[in-house]
């Protein structure tokens, strides 16, 4: 104590109070005097704007011991005098009262520019703004995902194994059924084999039916019609207009002038004509050879452009008539009947014609009448001429049939052959383009290859 403290000393104030200290209570009412809720102040102040955690409460210095819990009250446990905000959120969480967001990412798309937006559940209501077209854009709960269904165990392969009872035995014969099966199976293919090759060699023979619709079916055609009726009436008038010509010649002036007349006519009218029929025969070819059924690159009326197909027929027409007119030199020379050469002049057009007409075609050229590849065709391929000799021999008969009837009848007569004559003549240039199509699928270089190794091995 010092000289300047005036209550130290014996005769001083003294407060030294005998206060037992107050234990806390447990209500609210006795801790806050003034009605207040501190537990929802401490809340509302807390800087976190959660729920604060509250103080441990402490007794008040002016509370009095006197318990104010009435009488006739219900006492309670401690458990639910110490309970706290903070608890009972924990409690309606654990029970289920309040739905738990999960914090789930999820993407979506932009309704204005399909712009992809990202997102959390605990977002799902607000509105957010797109970073591409600045939309608000209110973020809306994502498809719930469909329900899977999981295989129990019990339900897998491995568990559906039958049982050791169920399960057979090794059976010795097994391995010599199995071999029979197989034998018998074999056995079945190769008589299906047999079978299927036998009918593919009867579907190979051509049908009377099918083969006159691909031979012949072009004839229909209104252009083939109409080139058939030009063609046929010019001749007709030639033919008739000569044959009254020189029977009105003989011994008579005005006779040989017609017949000069007709002469120039024949020359005038026929060379064109000829040069025509010449063209029409090698668009029917060349059609056929390709493969189409109609006949579409007919020439076009330019005479300048007929003339390359033109020298084609005459020059293959030239040709092949030269064995047959060196025979009848031959036999008139010998003093033969004048049949005889006729008919060797006849058959040598008939075998030579087409044979040159398809070289100076795949030559391509009116001058060299021979191909290496329709030569390999005669030696390899018979089979193709054959089919083409016998329809043409055919043709050919009925040709000299027609020009017998020719002679024989008058105008009426000759104007019908003169028709069929151009019509045969049409349908031998389909024949001659069918098996020009045969001879282009020969291979040229694979045949001189296989003869050159069958040369090789037998020199072996």
């Amino acid at each position: 104590a010092t000289e300047d403290d005036p209550w130290d000393g014996e005769e001083g104030l003294s407060l030294d109070l005998d206060l037992e200290p107050q234990p806390a209570s447990n209500n609210a009412a006795v801790d806050d005097p003034f009605g207040m809720d501190l537990s929802q102040f401490e809340r509302d102040a807390s800087p976190l704007g959660g729920p604060a955690v509250p103080s441990r409460p402490t007794a008040s210095p002016l509370s009095s011991p006197t318990n104010l819990t009435p009488t006739n009250a219900t006492p309670t446990s401690a458990a639910q005098n110490n309970a706290s905000p903070i608890a009972d959120d924990l409690a309606e969480e654990l029970s289920g009262a309040k739905p738990v967001v999960e914090n789930v990412q999820f993407g979506f798309s932009c309704p204005i520019c399909e712009g992809r937006l990202v997102a959390y559940m605990s977002e799902v209501g607000k509105t957010i703004r797109c970073p591409d077209c600045h939309s608000d854009i209110e973020i809306k709960a994502p498809p719930k995902k469909k329900p899977t269904r999981t295989i129990p165990k019990s339900e897998y392969a491995s568990f559906n194994l039958a049982s050791a009872e169920e399960s057979s035995h090794y059976d010795p014969q097994l391995p010599k059924k199995l071999a029979d099966d197989m034998l018998a199976k074999a056995e079945k293919e190769l008589e299906a084999a047999g079978e299927e090759r036998d009918s593919s060699y009867y579907d190979d023979v051509p049908q009377i039916g099918t083969w006159m619709k691909d031979v012949c079916g072009f004839l229909i055609d209104a252009r083939v019609i109409v080139r058939i009726v030009i063609l046929g009436l010019v001749t007709w008038v030639l033919v008739s207009g000569t044959t009254a010509a020189w029977d009105f010649a003989e011994g008579n002036l005005a006779g040989m002038v017609a017949l000069m007349g007709m002469f120039v006519l024949c020359v005038l009218v026929g060379l064109p004509a000829t040069a025509f029929m010449s063209v029409s025969g090698i668009a029917v070819l060349e059609d056929t050879v390709n493969g189409q059924s109609r006949i579409e690159s007919w020439p076009d009326l330019n005479v300048m452009d007929w003339i390359p197909d033109t020298l084609y027929i005459v020059s293959s027409f030239a040709i092949a008539g030269i064995p047959g007119w060196l025979a009848y030199l031959i036999a008139q020379w010998a003093g033969s009947p004048v049949t005889v050469p006729l008919f060797v002049i006849v058959f040598s057009e008939f075998l030579l014609f087409p044979f040159i007409l398809l070289s100076e075609l795949e030559a391509g050229s009116p001058r060299v009448p021979y191909s290496k590849v329709v030569s390999a065709s005669v030696n390899k391929y018979f089979e193709p001429w054959g089919a083409f000799m016998f329809p043409t021999g055919l043709l050919a008969f009925v040709a000299f049939l027609l020009l017998v009837l020719m002679d024989a009848f008058g105008p009426v007569m000759d104007a019908f052959c003169s028709l069929a004559l151009v019509t045969l003549a049409f349908v031998y240039f389909r024949l001659l383009g069918r098996l020009g199509a045969q001879i282009a699928t020969i291979d040229v270089a694979a045949m001189r290859a296989k003869k050159s190794s069958d040369l090789e091995e037998d020199a072996a």
